[in-house]
């Protein structure tokens, strides 16, 4: 990437600033009308205030070294969490997929309290940490799902004052209200610029891996350039990356548009190009360009993108025209993305809404549809708008963090259930963290992998592909000739009479045209009839590919027998499922039965079964 201007490396100063307003005012929507609602509905559906119930082991460890006399004890304990880093990270104590989480602070004279701020704690700081007594550790403990992933800062002698309650359109008071936070001098995580001031940042074991939003060895890096648009619709300039993709030409196949805002902050923290780089690459998504708008000042985020007719117009009349006339890219709305996060999630709907000519696909990342305009006596206007017109050739991408402000959540899950009810191909979920960038870096791919998939034809599994029936007799006959040929093990568990029998009984079940995985489950259970740990199949590029884009089963989960037990669950449709429940059925089928189908079709490694059930518990999903 080329040097940013110097209006940019200004702006990246005070970034910082920028984001905690954004931050306080809950995605610039002003604390003064929302901070009672928030704080009301925080106190109602997070923890209960008496967070100190949880007690962590490593903590009551060192409560009876001390009771015990061994004054080297706290040492000891310091020693270990410098090295180790904090927050401390425990397992919850009989309750499968859930952590104790407990954030410290090494007491100094000068300390009068400690706050967690951000994260897990919420915005609405009322309740300090906990001095334990007779030493020098000041702790807060949470328990919490394994899969959170999240930020939060330590805020030493804590004016205890809601950050809901500053005034957000007040620099002064902003700054002075964060002047007591400091980032956690012991966590040893990754350096973070976030939407809070010195961020630390908390992965626990289970957050979602984030693989596209680092960049991968073999991908081939795009050009990205800085380009000023001006704007006769809203008389400005802004500053826009253009993203091409790595063997852009102009005489190709005219390619997708991507369509993001907040420029620095989807250049930096969440990192565009790298991210099409490697979907591009691995050929998730075919290439596109994308065009990445710079707000034109730092109050006029606040402007434009609350469902702004002029801003909607101006990407619609002004933006679009311009990359097609200066790139070479499509007229097809379905190929044209517009995304955002917070009030930009809530644009790109809009933009959507207001021109499906142009967008056909919307990528909204904790959309802030709890807006309404000034005046207005109800929320959500956007939710309203789509209730009551026309179905729109639009698709959506949604998602939302569960440790966002309540009315962030409900604002997501009633936008959800509005555009189902009109019949809209969307993809909603939710993960275990706050607004922030943290998060929105690594579902920005699932965003795009959604909307901009290489053949959206291979949902949910399918691969449009059918084997003849010769075909799958050939394979199979080719399979049987190479095994018995060149495999010195093939009857080393089972006589070749009993081998015969397996393939023989195997290949009567080739009797019509199947899929691709179809003829896999025949094959693979052959193959397990050897006990070989070594040997068995792998899927062809084109069925992977579909495996990888298809909605599998949406719970992790953990085999006991013939038992199925929860271990964590990924769907946002159904929070009624908790880890550690069982499960009894799926779709109308016994837990026993599946497990009776699914395991025929893996080996094991001679009397070995370790690997087996390892696999069957860790990939349940594809094989189910």
């Amino acid at each position: 990437m080329p040097p940013l201007p110097l209006l940019f490396r200004v702006t990246i100063l005070t970034i910082h600033l920028c984001f905690s307003i954004c931050a306080l005012a809950q995605s610039d929507g002003g604390a003064a009308s929302r901070s009672l609602a928030t704080s009301n509905l925080q106190k109602s559906t997070r923890q209960p205030a008496d967070r100190q119930k949880y007690i962590s082991p490593r903590l009551a460890l060192l409560q009876k070294e001390l009771g015990a006399g061994n004054k080297s004890a706290i040492e000891s304990f310091w020693l270990e969490m410098a090295k180790q880093g904090t927050p401390l990270i425990e397992p919850a104590k009989g309750q499968t997929g859930y952590s104790l989480v407990t954030f410290l602070w090494r007491h100094t004279e000068e300390t009068k309290n400690v706050s967690v701020i951000g994260g897990v704690a919420g915005p609405d700081v009322v309740v300090s940490m906990t001095r334990l007594p007779n030493t020098d550790v000041w702790f807060k403990t949470y328990r919490m799902r394994s899969d959170a992933r999240f930020i939060y800062a330590l805020s030493i002698n804590d004016s205890l004052v809601p950050l809901t309650e500053v005034d957000s359109k007040g620099p002064e008071a902003i700054k002075q209200r964060l002047s007591t936070l400091k980032s956690d001098p012991l966590n040893k995580s990754r350096h973070i610029i976030d939407s809070l001031p010195y961020a630390s940042l908390v992965e626990l074991p289970g957050a979602p891996a984030q693989p596209w939003a680092n960049r991968q060895a073999d991908a081939p890096a795009g050009a990205v350039e800085w380009k000023k648009i001006k704007s006769a619709t809203l008389n400005n300039e802004r500053m826009a990356a253009v993203y091409t993709p790595p063997g852009y030409r102009a005489d190709a196949t005219p390619y997708g548009l991507l369509v993001v805002f907040d420029g620095i902050a989807y250049t930096a923290m969440v990192p565009t190009p790298v991210i099409l780089d490697n979907l591009i690459a691995q050929n998730r998504i075919a290439p596109m360009v994308a065009i990445i708008l710079a707000n034109v000042t730092t109050t006029s985020r606040s402007e434009e993108l609350p469902c702004n007719p002029r801003f909607a117009d101006l990407l619609a009349t002004e933006v679009v025209p311009w990359v097609r006339q200066n790139y070479n890219v499509t007229t097809d709305p379905s190929r044209i993305i517009v995304a955002g996060s917070s009030l930009g999630g809530l644009a790109a709907a809009y933009a959507g809404f207001r021109h499906p000519e142009v967008f056909g696909a919307v990528l909204s990342q904790s959309g802030s549809f709890w807006w309404k305009p000034d005046g207005d006596n109800k929320g959500e206007w956007l939710t309203r708008q789509f209730e009551a017109s026309p179905k729109l050739s639009v698709r959506f991408y949604l998602d939302v963090g569960l440790m966002e402000p309540p009315d962030m959540v409900t604002g997501n899950r009633r936008m959800r259930d509005a555009l189902r009810a009109k019949g809209y191909q969307i993809f909603y979920r939710e993960f275990n963290g706050g607004h922030e960038y943290v998060n929105w870096r690594g579902t920005f791919a699932d965003g795009l992998l959604f909307l901009a998939a290489k053949d959206r034809s291979v949902k949910n599994g399918g691969t449009n592909a059918t084997l003849t029936l010769p075909q799958t007799q050939e394979d199979f006959d080719l399979m049987r000739k190479a095994l018995e040929e060149a495999h010195t093990g093939l009857y080393r568990y089972a006589t070749k009479a009993e081998m015969d029998r397996t393939f023989d009984a195997q290949r009567a079940k080739l009797s019509r045209p199947m899929t691709k995985l179809e003829f896999y489950a025949v094959a693979a259970e052959a193959l397990a009839k050897i006990r070989c740990g070594h040997t068995g199949l792998e899927l062809d590029d084109e069925t992977r590919t579909a495996m990888a884009d298809a909605r599998m089963f949406p719970l992790r989960v953990m085999i006991e027998g013939r038992r199925i037990m929860v271990l964590f669950n990924d769907t946002p449709d159904d929070q009624t499922i908790r880890p550690g429940m069982e499960v009894i059925e799926i779709n109308g089928r016994k837990a026993g039965d599946i497990l009776d189908r699914i395991l025929p079709k893996l080996s094991d490694d001679g009397d070995i079964e370790t690997g087996k059930w390892a696999s069957l518990q860790r990939n349940f999903g594809q094989y189910y």
